[in-house]
């Protein structure tokens, strides 16, 4: 049976149950912007069922009901805020990991045409987005654009910590578990393509690991 025409929400309730789903519809429908995120899901309703089915849903099945509620909210703010674009991040540390996200997709986009550093990433994403940049009341000129960089590199890599955090305590367990989360990636990636995986609260895709696997394990 093709699932398209089933009620998201209903699939959802199925999966995890009307606590869990009563708080995903919440987490999405909660705060200012409500219609225009309607109108988005509506435009983008495949992609967002995509997301909802295959990277929440497995994850929240596999908490306890009492920590999957809130964990619910955490997870589908960010899968609105990758999807949609339509809220900031809500704590220090995931403006960082947003920052992370961000610079790593352009570096990756960049890389495909000619080779860019990290620093060329921040230095276009500095230009191009100004929510993006650090001390966004000040002037951003030729004249301070070396200290908006040398501030952006500070918040990335302290970002890219938080990510290793999120991979385990060492080394040596990061590395392992990011080579796992790139395994699985790599072979869901044929039906579902491209793949995010939520691990500890932080959402992973191949750029992501594969720029941690090079530069950082």
């Amino acid at each position: 049976m093709n699932n398209r025409y089933i009620p998201l929400s209903t699939e959802i309730e199925n999966a995890v149950g009307p606590a869990i789903a009563d708080a995903i519809y919440k987490a999405f429908t909660l705060g200012a912007e409500q219609t225009e995120r309607q109108l988005y899901l509506a435009r983008h309703r495949q992609a967002w069922r995509k997301m909802v089915v295959t990277e929440a849903l497995p994850v929240l099945q596999s908490m306890e009901p009492d920590a999957a509620s809130n964990a619910a909210r955490v997870a589908i703010r960010l899968l609105r805020w990758r999807l949609l674009g339509l809220e900031a991040p809500e704590t220090r540390r995931e403006r960082r990991l947003h920052f992370v996200y961000a610079v790593i997709q352009t570096w990756w986009a960049m890389n495909k045409s000619d080779t860019a550093t990290i620093s060329d990433a921040i230095l276009s994403l500095l230009r191009s987005c100004p929510g993006l940049r650090p001390r966004r009341n000040e002037p951003y000129t030729d004249a301070t654009e070396l200290v908006f960089l040398k501030m952006a590199l500070k918040r990335f890599w302290r970002g890219v910590d938080d990510v290793l955090g999120a991979l385990g305590q060492t080394p040596s367990e990061q590395r392992r578990t990011a080579e796992t989360l790139l395994r699985h990636i790599a072979a869901v990636e044929e039906s579902f393509p491209p793949l995010h995986v939520l691990h500890r609260g932080v959402w992973f895709d191949r750029a992501t690991l594969e720029f941690l696997l090079a530069h950082r394990l």
